[in-house]
């Protein structure tokens, strides 16, 4: 892989302090120390945000988590498969699954950052958990629904319609992500 981005000490001692917020699961603080980072005109580093998004993730702040990502990428930062498995995973503990399967796609296609990036079992196995969840609690309906279904009738179609989009999706991502085998 490529080599990791020299740090600075001052952006070490941010990351050290980000990490224990992280493991407290304290996100404000950890956002704090961010912003401060900027205030500072200090460059945080991929380690900086992947601290930050796995705080959020923790605390299922799922839109903060998909925020941070987007400012990772606008700041040049590639994303790596420990901050793409955080926001994935705030995701599934937000219940978002179209939203961990949007991320998977872009990550395949390279455009949560600047080259595609390989899901792995963890990603499939949140988005899929995601999607179960939502299945179990009658969310997780498709976008393109009929209204003049009676009610029970436009659930069972819409859980039905989601489900397969879903399975389709992820059995798509997963085919493609299984190296080719060599005989």
């Amino acid at each position: 892989g490529m080599p990791e981005q020299a740090v600075d000490p001052d952006t070490a001692v941010f990351n050290a302090t980000i990490s224990a917020c992280e493991k407290a699961k304290h996100w404000r603080p950890a956002l704090a120390l961010l912003d401060a980072m900027a205030g500072l005109e200090m460059q945080p580093s991929t380690v900086t945000y992947g601290a930050c998004i796995s705080a959020c993730e923790k605390a299922e702040q799922w839109q903060r988590a998909l925020s941070l990502l987007q400012d990772m990428v606008a700041q040049e930062l590639d994303p790596n498969s420990i901050t793409c498995n955080a926001c994935i995973s705030a995701c599934e503990k937000g219940r978002q699954w179209e939203k961990a399967l949007a991320l998977l796609d872009h990550m395949e296609k390279g455009s949560a950052g600047r080259g595609p990036m390989r899901a792995d079992v963890v990603m499939f196995n949140s988005a899929i958990s995601a999607y179960d969840q939502c299945l179990r609690e009658g969310t997780a309906v498709g976008e393109s629904s009929s209204a003049s279904r009676p009610h029970g009738e436009r659930q069972r179609w819409q859980r039905s319609h989601a489900s397969r989009r879903c399975y389709v999706q992820l059995s798509d991502f997963s085919l493609r992500s299984v190296p080719a085998r060599r005989d």
